[in-house]
């Protein structure tokens, strides 16, 4: 028996919007509101602060993004329902090795979609149609993780409709990708910087993008595309190079002119 419209969009605004609200919504009141003071050393951008009008914004179109990814999940149901998808029920379908495997897999095929799928949007034909909503916030909050002109939702979201064409899928698996995917958004939108000084000097560890990483992005509008990993913008040279003296001011509490 297939489920009602209603009952589906219900449902998956829900869930995306619980994820949203779970992560963006304790790191915004710890970040923003009950520690500012505590953590005020590691502002990413001290002379900055977002007001209550950028916070409005971001979540009117962060509710319009959600709307968006309700109906591209519903697109992949049908799809699911005509056999267009390698999706599958049973768990135990490919063993626990590829269930694992292909959250791995996804996490880096997303970074991959996403560093150029980044640097389309900025290509200055489409980046007043479609990003600019995005970066009105240069010093981005929490709430700026979904905050897409509904034109990018679309591209944002089109991964997980064009990789469950090709991959063999479990449900598990992509809510896994969700949830980390949102928690890492949030970090990279947090406007303060939560991780280690030593984190760059860690063999491995410098690979993954810090707040600071993307947060530089939002300030100076170039440089800096990808999502989880700084591979990408190092192998294609877009890696800002104030980035590691930015980090270590926001470490160390000094302000980096």
């Amino acid at each position: 028996m297939q489920q009602p419209v209603t009952e589906f969009f219900l449902e998956d605004l829900t869930l995306n919007g619980g994820l949203y609200v779970l992560f963006a919504v304790p790191a915004f009141l710890v970040c923003w509101v009950v520690l500012s003071g505590r953590l005020k050393h590691r502002r990413i951008q001290p002379q900055r602060r977002a007001g209550p009008r950028d916070l409005l914004h971001d979540l009117a179109y962060s509710v319009l993004s959600l709307i968006v990814f309700a109906v591209l999940d519903f697109v992949i149901l049908k799809m699911e329902e005509r056999g267009w998808t390698q999706m599958y029920t049973d768990p135990n379908a490919f063993g626990l090795g590829w269930l694992i495997g292909s959250v791995v897999l996804l996490i880096v095929m997303h970074d991959a979609y996403f560093y150029w799928m980044h640097r389309c949007v900025h290509h200055r034909a489409v980046y007043a149609l479609v990003h600019k909503v995005h970066h009105r916030s240069t010093d981005p909050s929490p709430f700026t993780s979904f905050a897409f002109h509904p034109l990018e939702a679309v591209l944002e979201n089109l991964f997980p409709l064009l990789v469950v064409l090709v991959l063999p899928l479990h449900f598990w698996a992509l809510l896994a990708w969700q949830v980390f995917q949102q928690a890492f958004n949030v970090i990279g939108h947090l406007g303060y910087e939560p991780y280690p000084r030593w984190w760059l000097r860690a063999p491995g560890l410098r690979w993954k993008t810090t707040s600071t990483h993307h947060n530089l992005h939002h300030e100076t509008f170039a440089g800096n595309f990808g999502l989880y990993f700084t591979w990408w913008d190092r192998l294609m040279g877009t890696e800002l190079p104030q980035y590691e003296a930015r980090f270590l001011a926001a470490t160390q509490g000094s302000t980096a002119k």
